[in-house]
């Protein structure tokens, strides 16, 4: 069974590992463009208006991309794939609809004086909030396109939000017209076009006969992914919100959020395999010897991130160095933490295995509480005294809490043997490798050689202990090979 599942985690993962990593990878594009050519106070603006548009997208899509799947399989009639899709659409437009009535609400106050934003009245930031909806509807279009198993489409609607940035932005540059302003306008711009397109392809899956009941329950269950989401995008996002909340620094938010954004290069990858292994996981859990599968695939994996991580931190310092400015070089001494907390949340779908299975959406949500409250408590105590170093230690720890949180509630509905001490000592050591890189390199850019050594050290160093922690699986590799 292993190998069907390792097979079908690969091509999921080229599939729609593709697709998410462009949209990651897209905004790594713009980075030397924006980082660069902003100022930093406006530069700083960007990175708290896409952070805030991050949270309150999990706020819209009202928990929608989690709580249609859930029911997607439970028959296997268009009649009830149609109402399934229908539902959670014409749940996301009210709620689009709710978040626009707050805002102007929101607007009125602050023009009478009674709210003191003046962020408000500028356009930059109107554009920002009313590409909220629409990148909600986008997600939740490309996530059904997933579940259908439609990779061609669901590349295709990647694709026009990737390359309407891109493109857009680089006129912006060329035309000398780069600011907050425009660059906000860009991002609606290309969300609407992308969710006219997404629109297009899922479309024949909308129908008006929606049962009440149905459209109910649906609701119902979906709440708890609505406040789990809206935790879980605090917790992804709110670091950069808090370090300005109790700081109030241009400088340390620019230069924390470049490196957050540096650290997504290596988040593309998790998010990747994490996308590819949750439909397999969904699909097969009731299968002979499921459980025993997981458990080594997981060990499998926490391997090769260790590895990742390791050689992502050995070339980090020409990244930030050729992406950004020569100044943000001296924030690289937060990457391994915000690398780790990376590589952590690739777990994600293995420690709410029992969660998902149990079909009971509140757990998630205490879970996802726990990452959010850790977070703001220990981004409260920490970020004043260790700046932006407190931040990523705070994110770090909201992951892991979230995780552990995770794996005890998961283990009381579906019981997995994860071997705990070996995986925690693959995802440590990397991390203690990479701890001791950055004091290494000492915020000086290493030469050509000195990378290549660490790098042949590296990978020699993990081909003995693969040796060591998979020696039956190197041997029937051998066997295979006829060695």
């Amino acid at each position: 069974m292993i190998k069907l599942l390792l097979k079908k985690t690969l091509v999921n993962t080229a599939i729609y590992g593709v697709g998410n990593a462009l949209m990651g990878f897209y905004q790594l594009l713009l980075l030397p463009i924006l980082s660069k050519n902003l100022s930093t106070p406006n530069w700083a603006k960007y990175l708290l208006y896409t952070s805030v548009i991050n949270i309150l997208v999990t706020v819209v899509i009202f928990g929608m991309d989690n709580a249609t799947v859930r029911f997607f399989y439970d028959k296997e009639t268009i009649e009830h794939k149609k109402s399934v899709f229908s539902s959670g659409f014409f749940v996301i437009l009210m709620a689009a609809l709710m978040m626009f009535l707050l805002f102007c609400i929101y607007y009125y106050f602050a023009h009478v004086g009674y709210i003191n934003n003046p962020d408000i009245f500028h356009k930059s930031f109107i554009y920002a909030i009313l590409s909220i909806p629409f990148l909600a509807l986008l997600r939740y279009f490309q996530n059904w396109l997933k579940w259908t198993l439609k990779p061609v489409k669901f590349l295709m609607l990647t694709l026009s939000f990737f390359i309407s940035q891109i493109l857009l932005v680089l006129y912006l540059s060329y035309a000398n017209l780069l600011d907050i302003e425009n660059v906000m306008l860009v991002n609606l711009s290309s969300t609407i076009l992308s969710c006219t397109l997404g629109l297009f392809f899922c479309g024949k899956s909308i129908t008006k006969q929606v049962k009440i009941d149905f459209f109910k329950n649906i609701i119902k269950y979906g709440i708890p992914f609505l406040l789990v989401g809206f935790a879980s995008g605090f917790r992804s996002n709110g670091d950069r919100i808090l370090l300005n909340t109790f700081l109030k620094s241009d400088e340390i938010l620019a230069s924390y959020g470049f490196i957050q954004r540096i650290s997504m290069i290596l988040s593309v990858i998790t998010m990747a395999i994490d996308v590819a292994i949750g439909p397999i996981i969904f699909s097969t859990w009731d299968k002979e010897n499921a459980k025993e599968t997981y458990a080594r695939i997981q060990t499998y994996l926490c391997f090769i991130l260790s590895l990742l991580n390791v050689l992502f931190i050995i070339i980090s310092p020409f990244i930030i160095t050729f992406l950004g400015k020569p100044e943000f070089l001296n924030a690289s001494k937060i990457l391994p933490l915000l690398s780790l907390s990376n590589v952590v949340f690739a777990l994600f779908s293995f420690a709410f295995i029992g969660i998902s299975y149990a079909k009971n959406s509140w757990l998630n949500l205490l879970a996802a509480l726990t990452s959010f409250v850790l977070l703001f408590a220990f981004s409260y105590f920490l970020i004043p005294y260790f700046l932006m170093v407190g931040a990523a230690l705070a994110t770090l720890i909201s992951t892991v809490g979230m995780l552990i949180v995770g794996y005890f509630l998961s283990s009381k509905y579906y019981k997995i043997n994860f071997n705990y001490l070996k995986d925690i000592f693959l995802l440590f050591t990397g991390f203690l490798i990479s701890t001791l890189l950055v004091q290494f390199y000492n915020n000086v850019l290493p030469s050509l050689t000195t990378v290549l050594i660490l790098i042949i050290s590296t990978l020699l160093l993990y081909f003995i202990a693969g040796r060591i922690f998979f020696n039956r699986e190197f041997k029937l590799f051998l066997n295979k090979l006829n060695l």
